[in-house]
């Protein structure tokens, strides 16, 4: 079989599309959720542990559910509400647990690293 590298990239292209629309794919609600070994435990005597593992236990289903890179508002004991910007989710937080912590994060399946100080020239 001699055929070009546009003939090839074109043919497994349309056995990849055939392959996958053959396959059956369940609703959203009915997905088992996903393990997401990236986000790690926080141990139960830590501040904030209720709402981290809450977060960790839902956040397959807010990505399932079609929220990912949006923010969550978690209290424990409160159903999870989620918003577009962090600043609309702080807004939030204040409006709904005034003088009470609560979490705010990002809907992502894993932790995006933390950048801090500054990066430039000193100056002598």
């Amino acid at each position: 079989m001699n055929e070009s590298p546009y003939e090839l990239i074109e043919r497994l292209h349309r056995e990849e599309i055939e392959r996958v629309s053959g396959q059956q794919q369940l609703p959203a609600s009915q997905r088992p959720p996903q393990e997401h070994p990236e986000l790690p435990e926080m141990g139960p005597g830590s501040a904030g542990a209720e709402e981290w593992n809450l977060f960790r236990r839902e956040v397959g289903r807010l990505i399932q559910d079609g929220h990912r890179g949006r923010f969550a508002l978690i209290k424990a004991g409160q159903p999870i509400s989620v918003w577009d910007t962090m600043k609309d989710a702080v807004q939030a937080g204040r409006l709904l647990y005034p003088q009470m912590t609560c979490l705010i994060q990002q809907i992502l399946p894993y932790l995006r690293p933390l950048r801090t100080g500054f990066i430039g020239q000193c100056r002598d």
